[in-house]
């Protein structure tokens, strides 16, 4: 009647197709379903739903009997996967579109049917063999580039088979220490103590301790599941070869902006960087791991034919390193001089003691000086930025008096401009920014705009070592 009444005064009407409903009675502890008079709308009756269908009700089927029935995520997801591969959009397009349309297609039934962690498990798996296949990635792709924060390094890509199950958890601690008197009462009722005891241990990742009743009554729901993406980017760490050098990028929004923001990368670019980050770059080392083969850089016959080689000590690629290098020094000096800086590029300095230097850069202002030098080097370890840059400070700082000297300043300072090959943005350069001027809201968007540079750097030096090996 109340419906009839809305929609009298509203003047609009019902689709009753579209309709349905079930009554359920328990008299003598014997449940009955639909004995009742038939339900209507305007005297148009409503279809019943018996015990053997189901009805979709807010992305679920509801059974009579059953209640919530098993989804299966797996039917869902892989017709979406494969009309997202059909579609000519570009590789980074099909992956916002799944993580935007597709994956949360699938996520409210996943959730709200308590779907095992095995079936999950298969979601995630398809998902992620998707994503491989856009980002034209080796299969043997770490899971933690996947999984791992955007700020960590990674793609943030959803992992269902743990955030639903962090859902779960959380919505039953919530229910468990509610503080509405009758659904305190009714949550250890209605608690699904087995499945549940299974999503704590994949969202926390150890067993219940105690009664789980008791667990879900104390445990504060915003720690359930809150580092496990730091998990993923630890375990990351940990391997051996796609692991090496990444603990640097650890909580760096800066050098990890284009991983969420690929402007600026072309296509083939990005999809190059990632292959740098997750080291599984198509080189002789990567392809032969596990084998004995010839590993001996086809470019320039000489070394071992691995990515730091390519990007650091390839002889046939000293040219593109250099361009690289020289790319970097005229972005530093275009600053210098926008903020009122005279800049000298490679002058010679000679002193009868110590010999000669040539610093990339000397900038010159008001009698003050600095010189910079600037360097590009693959980050194998935390500190590998910082010794390069103390040891350019070393090499160029005793040259301070020549230098005051030549251009009759009062006092100079010396600096290390240290990038990473895979675009670390090393936190002494925003020193060099802050002595040259450079105001402090702008000091932040040329940080990302120099770690693009040197990521852009170092894939078109691979661009060139692919043709050189083609060859």
């Amino acid at each position: 009647r109340i419906l009839e009444r809305f929609l009298e005064h509203t003047g609009l009407d019902i689709k009753i197709k579209k309709c349905g409903g079930f009554f359920l009675r328990a008299p003598n502890h014997i449940v009955t379903v639909n004995h009742c008079a038939d339900w209507s709308i305007h005297s148009t009756p409503i279809p019943w739903i018996d015990e053997t269908q189901s009805y979709r009700y807010l992305g679920v089927d509801v059974s009579p009997r059953r209640g919530i029935l098993p989804s299966d995520p797996l039917k869902e997801i892989m017709p979406l996967l494969r009309k997202i591969s059909k579609a000519p959009l570009k590789p980074t397009q099909k992956v916002k579109m799944l993580l935007t349309y597709g994956i949360p297609r699938v996520v409210y039934g996943a959730d709200m049917s308590l779907v095992g962690t095995v079936g999950l498990r298969r979601v995630d798996l398809e998902i992620r063999n998707a994503v491989k296949s856009w980002l034209h990635l080796s299969p043997s792709t770490a899971d933690g580039l996947f999984y791992s924060s955007k700020v960590d390094g990674g793609l943030g890509l959803p992992r269902l088979e743990k955030q639903i199950a962090i859902c779960q958890v959380k919505r039953w601690c919530k229910m468990m220490q509610a503080k509405d008197a009758k659904c305190k009462v009714l949550a250890p009722a209605l608690l699904p103590k087995a499945a549940i005891a299974k999503r704590w241990k994949a969202a926390t990742e150890v067993e219940v301790e105690g009664s789980l009743q008791s667990s879900l009554a104390t445990t504060d729901p915003a720690v359930i599941g809150r580092k496990w993406r730091v998990s993923e980017f630890e375990r990351w760490c940990g391997l051996r070869c796609q692991g090496r050098g990444l603990a640097t990028f650890a909580r760096d929004p800066i050098s990890n902006y284009w991983l969420g923001d690929p402007w600026g990368l072309h296509e083939s670019d990005y999809i190059l960087a990632l292959q740098l980050r997750s080291s599984t770059v198509s080189t002789l080392t990567t392809l032969s791991r596990g084998r004995r083969r010839n590993a001996t850089c086809r470019a320039c016959g000489r070394g071992w034919e691995g990515i730091i080689h390519v990007v650091s000590q390839c002889r046939s690629l000293k040219k593109n390193r250099m361009a690289n290098h020289n790319n970097i020094c005229r972005l530093l000096s275009i600053i210098g001089r926008t903020l009122g800086w005279e800049v000298k590029r490679e002058k010679r300095i000679t002193c009868p003691l110590l010999g000669t230097a040539v610093p990339d850069l000397i900038l010159t202002k008001n009698g003050r000086g600095l010189v910079v030098d600037v360097a590009i080097c693959y980050e194998v370890k935390p500190a590998t930025l910082r010794r390069r840059a103390v040891s350019k400070v070393n090499k160029y700082d005793k040259f301070a008096p020549s230098i005051c000297n030549t251009f009759g300043l009062t006092g100079v300072k010396t600096y290390g401009f240290v990038l990473g090959a895979r675009g670390k943005w090393y936190e002494g350069n925003s020193e060099v920014l802050n002595e040259m001027g450079l105001p402090r809201s702008r000091k932040k968007a040329l940080a990302k705009l120099f770690s693009l540079r040197a990521i852009r750097g170092t894939t078109s030096i691979l661009k060139v070592f692919k043709k050189l090996s083609r060859s």
